[in-house]
């Protein structure tokens, strides 16, 4: 699937489901955190690395990814499907890992949209 359409997908399902916290983590679930719980209400199929890295290499404009290569992290805005907030990505386990922090505003905030936002657009 599509790095964009994963987003569109997994981020307002995560807003719905009352997530404030997306974990796309390679060779895992996507999980979200909900409370103290973490769950995975996407199903049991972990991400493959090449999806983690292609939804970093989508979502970060080239500064972003200067940064992350640089510093092994970095944290910027994104906007998708109307849902905000920030995102970390880092490298773990020799994979990019995404870290989805949805505000708290925007988390419950459903609104359907077909267009994602990468993180240098939002």
């Amino acid at each position: 699937m599509d790095p964009h359409e994963l987003m569109a997908d997994y981020v307002p399902r995560a807003a719905a489901a009352g997530a404030r916290t997306l974990l796309l983590v390679a060779n895992q679930p996507p999980a979200v955190r909900i409370g103290s719980e973490v769950r995975t209400p996407f199903g049991s199929t972990p991400l493959r690395f090449r999806d983690t890295e292609a939804i970093a290499l989508a979502i970060l404009d080239e500064r972003a990814r200067l940064e992350l290569d640089t510093n092994g992290s970095v944290e910027t805005p994104f906007g998708i499907a109307g849902i905000r907030g920030t995102v970390t990505v880092f490298y773990g386990g020799g994979c990019h890992n995404l870290v989805f922090h949805l505000d708290s505003t925007d988390a419950g905030s459903t609104a359907p949209s077909a267009q994602s936002t990468p993180a240098h657009e939002a």
